[in-house]
């Protein structure tokens, strides 16, 4: 997921942010 991180930050962003709210468990 680095690379993801490296081409579009604020995506990676607001995936980190929709898991913490929504956690795939």
């Amino acid at each position: 997921m680095g690379g993801l991180l490296g081409v579009c930050p604020p995506l990676s962003v607001s995936l980190l942010f929709s898991f913490s709210i929504y956690p795939p468990a």
